[in-house]
Order: C-alpha cells, then structure tokens, then sequence
C-alpha cells in the first residue's frame, strides 16, 4: 500500500452502510492507542509489535488522542476535586480565606495538596498548623 492510499471493504459497506475506507495513518494510530491503553503495553513494546521506534509510538499516541481517538473518562467520586485541584494550580496566585473552628485543618490541606505556597495567617492558627505537622 503506498503512503496517503486508502484501502476499503467494498464487499461489507453495502450490506452495511457504511464508508470502510481507511486511512492507513489513522489506522496505525487506533492500532497503538488500543495496544497501549487496552492491553496495557509500553511504549517500546508497542515500538517491537509494530516495528517502530517508541518516538514514532509516542507520535502516534499523541496523535491518536489528539483527533479524539482516544477517549478517557475517570468516574471515582473524587475525580471532579482533582479537576478543581488542577485548575487552582494552573493560576499563577491563589489567596486563601479561611476561618471557623477548621480553619488550620482547611489550610493545612491547602499547603499539603500544594496548592498554595504561602498562608498569611493569624499567630495562634499558625502555631496549630506547625503542631499539626509535627504528630
């Protein structure tokens, strides 16, 4: 099959109804998505399966993910406050309020998952932050 050729199944897309015609790129791409996230290889196995290198996997991957190809959808209960989580981290300062019976345990959490680098903070909830690391 020569580079940019399509091949089809005439014989099925009648009966069928469909387009079979497949582009050889794409089909590579399905083909290393699916050995890398179905069947869980690496990347230099894939590269031995198909016999490519694991830069030319990597391309594929990217590829394959970038044309929507591949589609992943993580369900635990907890996915949507990592999502937040990513967010926050995305924006360049992040000041946190914080006040209650809570307060140095929402702060402690705040420093702790990293999402903030510094807390301006009253004495006596600073000192139970620091108490807090220490047990």
């Amino acid at each position: 099959m020569e580079e940019g050729e399509t091949r089809a199944l005439p014989e099925l897309a009648p009966a069928v109804g469909v387009n079979f015609a497949v582009d050889p790129e794409e089909q590579f791409a399905t083909r290393a998505a699916w050995l890398s996230f179905v069947a869980s290889l690496t990347q230099a196995q894939i590269g031995r399966k198909l016999g490519i290198n694991r830069t030319r996997v990597n391309r594929l991957l990217a590829q394959a993910r970038g044309q929507g190809l591949v589609q992943i959808n993580i369900t635990g209960r907890l996915a949507s406050c990592v999502e937040l989580e990513e967010k926050l981290k995305q924006i360049p300062c992040v000041v946190i309020a914080s006040g209650g019976r809570t307060k140095a345990q929402g702060l402690r959490g705040v420093l702790n998952g990293g999402m903030c680098d510094v807390i301006i903070t009253d004495g006596q909830t600073a000192r139970s932050i620091l108490a807090m690391e220490e047990t």
